[in-house]
């Protein structure tokens, strides 16, 4: 009984053993499972994030040296871009691996110049243009399916999307919206290989994505859209990013596996590496782990060979991954080494400063620059660096850098006498957290710029002088039709400063119309069509006077002679024009005083000829012939007839002369004008009986007294009635009118006659004239009308002709009312109709 109880008891012991060293086993190998898990983490988490340091610092570099290279090429460009050309930008990319092209676009969109043939000439998209080229530093745009520039041509007429992407990053030349870019195409594909090359072997993967979760490079097989899905809600982005660069989690990959995740933020640009593996593939090596654990609760013997094999395995994976951690460590050294050379081998000044400004490390351009070593500057403040009276202005500068470059122009200290001048650019760096970063420095040699800008100045000063000591109106504007200078003459023309007119367009300041005068055809001679333009032009000056004025103008081109603007000219030919038709009037006058005295002599001689004839004939026939006593007597008389003709048209004459002086010869008084009218139609009237005339005399009442020379008054009147009656056929009427017309006393003589020709109207009151239709022997000498004319100019009244409607003609004779002011009105045809003089 005692056996079977020990046995049992053996048994028991046996058992309980067993099964504690069972539970041990259990124990132990369940500990070393989880211990490798947590272990195959961290070791997984560790190589992710040194793969993530190592791809974010090749991307990085990549991107900062594409930056320094749009930089030093547009200083260049700046600088001399007469030696900028596309062989120069090939030569330029020839050893940047990871670029596809750098290309000058202008503000368009257009290329300029490109180191890809294939890109010059085309016209880029204009919203991806202005998105790229948005800020004045380097920007970094969104990828895009194109291999290059040509392909995003906006003529282009291949709508298959491309295979490759590019990643452009660009540079506006100036701050203005109109200046070039300078345009760099990043080969996404080559940073893509080197990811791949760097992350496949240890079974990652990688992705560069933006701040603004735009996938710029992944060797994850997921389309673009998938990608940014996925970082659009991802912790990374959505929690840690900005306050946190780096760091190594576990979660939700890209992919949507649960993954290990490592990212690592660029440090200038914003974007982030992402590093990451599948948890599936990660536990694939612990489920080997957990395996070999269950054989060994079958095995407890092996489980000190088992738990060996597991430390000796860890301790190979520790050596690899030192080693690894090692050949990182190298290759990291090495391009820190070529950063080093790179920034020693630019050709200006850079530096690096931490956040307060102290001075970090500053490359040997300085020295020689400046010939002071860099190891007196480092751990200076940055300010140290330039002249004293420029220490203020930089350290104000520093002060205030905010995210975006600021520029400022300073002389550097120097152990010579000759300082150089520098743009000096700082940029502050992305800090840690809330923490500011620090300061990258780059320092342009402007020395050569400024004493071009400094003799560009005097030579300003000068044209301005010899702009302003101009007699006669000058301006300058620019192509876009601003002004860009005037002198004191045209300020004095138009009444306008130039403080007022500069910046603006002529015709938004220039009334009248005068603006666009002056601004006619710009375009054209900018354009080169025209050379010079000369015109003349009728414009009002500033004080209000219309004056006729020359205008000259041609282009204003710089020393490559391409337009920049256009200068003109005023010149005021008001005065002679003036000068110059006075001259014609007093020509023309002297001309027509000329014929007139020509064709008075040739006309008082052909009519003193006339009588003088008949009575040399009649003497002569009285001499030579011996007549009888009557025939004598009617040569005689013959003889006596054309010598009163002769008195008559002598008389005439000396009446014309005497009455040129009025004031002197005519003497005028109050009379009753209506009895010189019945008088003088008394005496017509037996003439108008002989001729078969009647002669109808209206005549008011009452007397209308005028101021006139009775004399005189009736020679007018009996002039014109005698005409009316000889000139009307028998059995017609003569009408006299008298009446009162507005401010003066109208008297109309009316016939039936032929009429005057209407361009003659004038002519029968000059001397020795008569009409074409009643000069054919109805006699006369032609000298009465401009004897009534005359007369009436003395009377301060007027006479003149017009033609009757049914027929007939009509002269008015006008004298004014001595009673009432007026304008000089009279009737000049029929009754009803009234001119103004």
């Amino acid at each position: 009984m005692k056996a079977d109880q020990s046995l049992q008891a053996g048994y028991q012991l046996i058992r309980w053993l067993a099964g504690a060293l069972a539970f041990a086993s259990a124990v132990v190998i369940g500990a070393f499972v989880a211990y490798e898990y947590r272990e195959t983490e961290r070791v997984e988490l560790a190589k992710a994030s040194l793969l993530a340091r190592v791809l974010e610092d090749y991307s990085s570099r990549t991107l900062d040296s594409t930056s320094s290279l749009l930089g030093s090429v547009a200083e260049q460009i700046r600088l001399r871009p007469e030696a900028m050309s596309d062989a120069g930008l090939q030569q330029l990319i020839a050893s940047q691996r990871y670029l596809r092209s750098l290309s000058i676009l202008d503000a368009q969109g257009r290329v300029l110049m490109s180191s890809n043939p294939e890109n010059i000439g085309i016209a880029v998209d204009q919203t991806l243009f202005k998105r790229v080229a948005s800020s004045t530093g380097p920007t970094l745009g969104d990828p895009v399916a194109a291999r290059d520039l040509f392909e995003l041509a906006q003529d282009r007429t291949i709508n298959a999307p491309s295979v490759a992407t590019l990643l452009p990053m660009a540079l506006r030349l100036a701050p203005d919206a109109d200046a070039s870019v300078l345009l760099a195409v990043v080969n996404p594909d080559a940073v893509a290989n080197w990811f791949t090359l760097t992350t496949q072997p240890e079974g990652y993967s990688a992705s560069l994505v933006s701040y603004a979760r735009e996938n710029l490079v992944s060797t994850l097989d997921l389309p673009n859209a998938d990608l940014a899905a996925a970082a659009g809600s991802h912790p990374i982005f959505v929690e840690m990013l900005p306050s946190i660069e780096h760091a190594a989690l576990k979660g939700s990959g890209f992919s949507g596996d649960p993954s290990l995740l490592a990212y690592r933020a660029l440090r200038h640009w914003p974007a982030v590496v992402l590093v990451e593996r599948s948890l599936e593939a990660t536990l694939a090596a612990w489920q080997r782990t957990v395996w070999l654990s269950v054989l060994g609760l079958f095995a407890v013997w092996a489980l000190v060979g088992v738990m060996a094999w597991f430390a000796r395995r860890g301790l190979r994976t520790s050596q690899f991954m030192a080693g690894r951690l090692m050949q990182a460590s190298d290759r990291l050294a090495e391009r820190e080494r070529d950063v080093r050379n790179l920034f020693e081998g630019v050709h200006e000044v850079l530096l690096r400063t931490d956040a307060d400004g102290a001075i970090r490390v500053i490359n040997s351009h300085w020295t020689t620059l400046t010939g002071i070593s860099t190891r007196d500057v480092i751990g200076q403040p940055v300010w140290i660096l330039v002249e004293p009276s420029h220490a203020a202005r930089v350290q104000e500068q520093f002060a205030s850098l905010g995210d975006k470059p600021s520029r400022l122009t300073v002389s550097l200290r120097t152990q010579g006498d000759d300082a150089p001048k520098v743009d000096l650019i700082l940029t502050r760096e992305q800090g840690h957290g809330t923490s500011p970063g620090g300061v990258i420095g780059f320092a342009v040699d402007v020395t050569e710029r400024e004493r071009a800008r400094r003799a560009l100045r005097k030579q300003l000063a000068f044209s301005r002088s010899v702009l302003q000591v101009i007699p006669i109106p000058v301006w300058v504007q620019s192509t876009k039709g601003l002004t860009l200078e005037v002198n004191a003459a045209w300020e004095s023309f138009h009444g306008i400063g130039a403080e007022d007119i500069r910046g603006r367009p002529l015709d938004s300041v220039l009334s009248e119309g005068v603006g666009q005068v002056l601004q006619r055809d710009d375009g054209r001679i900018i354009s080169g069509e025209i050379g010079e333009l000369t015109f003349t032009e009728r414009i009002r000056r500033g004080d209000g006077q219309w004056r006729d004025v020359s205008i000259i103008k041609r282009a204003l081109t710089d020393v490559n002679g391409l337009p920049v603007g256009v200068v003109g000219s005023v010149f005021d030919i008001t005065d002679f024009h003036e000068a110059q038709q006075a001259m014609q009037a007093a020509r023309d006058a002297a001309i027509a005083s000329e014929n007139v005295k020509s064709g008075f002599i040739a006309n008082v001689s052909h009519e003193l000829r006339t009588p003088l004839q008949s009575i040399l004939g009649f003497s002569e026939l009285a001499l030579r012939r011996q007549m009888s006593p009557e025939r004598l007597k009617g040569t005689l008389e013959d003889i006596h007839g054309a010598g009163q003709r002769m008195l008559t048209l002598v008389n005439e004459i000396l009446d014309i002369s005497r009455l040129e002086n009025v004031g002197e010869t005519l003497e005028l008084s109050r009379a009753d004008a209506c009895e010189v009218v019945r008088e003088v139609s008394r005496e017509i009237s037996a003439i108008a009986t002989q001729k078969l005339v009647s002669l109808a005399v209206e005549l008011p009442h009452e007397p209308i007294h005028a101021v006139l020379h009775p004399f005189r008054f009736a020679q007018v009147l009996r002039n014109i009635l005698a005409n009316a009656v000889r000139f009307s056929p028998a059995g017609s009427q003569v009408e006299v009118q008298l009446s009162r017309s507005a401010g003066g006393i109208a008297i109309k003589v009316l016939d039936r006659g032929p009429g005057i020709p209407p361009d003659e109207l004038e002519a029968i009151f000059e001397a020795f004239t008569q009409s074409s239709l009643t000069s054919d022997g109805a006699g006369g000498t032609g000298l009465g009308l401009t004897i009534a004319r005359s007369i009436m100019r003395a009377h301060h009244g007027q006479i003149v002709a017009s033609n009757r409607p049914d027929g007939g003609a009509c002269f008015t004779v006008w004298l004014p009312d001595p009673d009432v002011e007026s304008n000089l009105s009279f009737v000049d045809s029929v009754p009803g109709e009234a001119h103004v003089l």
